[in-house]
């Protein structure tokens, strides 16, 4: 049972690491390099990159996760690894609220309102609308999924160290 909760820890790691990783790479470099262009093409970039983006590996680390977490937290308590089984509760709880709902309630309808919108060729204003409330909420999901990496962490240090 000790190594399913290690593989379930570490897949845990990896995919809180990788959300991580890709919602900065969003707000620090996709979305300033889209501000830079003409909005127009920033808009149809964000359409492509908006479809390309669910795929199996994406699904299964945005959604999986969760799931991963909440099995690792439960065979941690089974090992009667308490302090690192609350820390995994407490690291998937934040990334539920801070990635999962929140995605649900703002990028995604953001994300919808663009897919639906006809691109005017001067596309400033529907770009406006979309990219700074999408990247102030991807900021924020960015946050959350560091600070879940930060509770797995301090989560595998208990159980180890």
């Amino acid at each position: 049972m000790e190594v399913l909760a290690f593989v379930t820890a570490a897949v845990t790691l990896v995919s809180f690491a990788y959300l991580t990783g890709l919602f900065i790479s969003f707000t620090n470099t996709i979305m300033p390099a889209f501000d830079a262009i003409d909005p127009y093409h920033a808009a149809h970039a964000m359409r492509a990159i908006n479809r390309k983006i669910i795929n199996p590996f994406f699904l299964f680390a945005f959604a999986g996760s969760v799931l991963v977490g909440a099995v690792t937290g439960v065979l941690l308590l089974v090992l009667d690894e308490t302090t690192a089984a609350i820390l995994f509760f407490a690291a998937t709880g934040v990334y539920l609220i801070g990635n999962v709902v929140l995605t649900n309630a703002k990028n995604i309808p953001l994300n919808n309102e663009l897919d639906r919108a006809e691109i005017p060729p001067d596309a400033t204003k529907l770009w406006s609308r979309f990219a700074v409330p999408w990247t102030r909420w991807n900021t924020v999901r960015a946050v959350a999924c560091a600070v879940s990496v930060v509770l797995v962490a301090f989560a595998m240090y208990a159980w180890g160290g």
